[in-house]
């Protein structure tokens, strides 16, 4: 089954997706996304436009292991080729089904990738790490600032 989870406000794609017989879900709670990640086989996440964040529900596929599609667009671009199957910036709709089929087709592919997938965002993007990271920045960040120079 084909599903689409999120919000999909383009209404031609939407249009497309329920042609085929893909349910498309709309915005779902935190638990049915993650029920609809531990079911998933297969991930897909094309983006045309980034304000440089990262995608949360792309993390928390790859952290479950789930082999995924991605646009080789923004921060995306940095993943590992191992972790995820990029596709090119403009690519087109007959190279998102293609790579689908090959993954979806090739279960030690798939398998490997997601393990791949796993370990980088369990490690380069571990809740616990960032928020060690972003603690030290903020602290560092305070330290040195002037309203705290000039106090002293």
């Amino acid at each position: 089954m084909l599903v689409c989870v999120g919000s999909c406000t383009d209404a031609e794609l939407r249009g497309a997706l329920e042609s085929v017989g893909a349910r498309c879900t709309g915005y779902v709670s935190y638990q049915t996304l993650r029920d609809w990640v531990d079911a998933a086989d297969l991930g897909v996440q094309l983006r045309q436009h980034t304000r440089g964040e990262s995608s949360g529900a792309l993390l928390q596929l790859m952290g479950a292991g789930v082999a995924c599609i991605v646009s080789d667009h923004g921060p995306m671009a940095d993943i590992p080729r191992q972790a995820v199957h990029h596709l090119p910036a403009g690519h087109a709709d007959h190279e998102v089904a293609q790579a689908s089929r090959g993954l979806l087709g090739d279960e030690k592919a798939r398998e490997a990738m997601g393990h791949a997938a796993r370990q980088f965002a369990t490690g380069r993007h571990n809740p616990r790490r960032v928020g060690q990271q972003l603690a030290q920045a903020v602290v560092g960040f305070a330290a040195d600032s002037p309203r705290r120079l000039h106090r002293q």
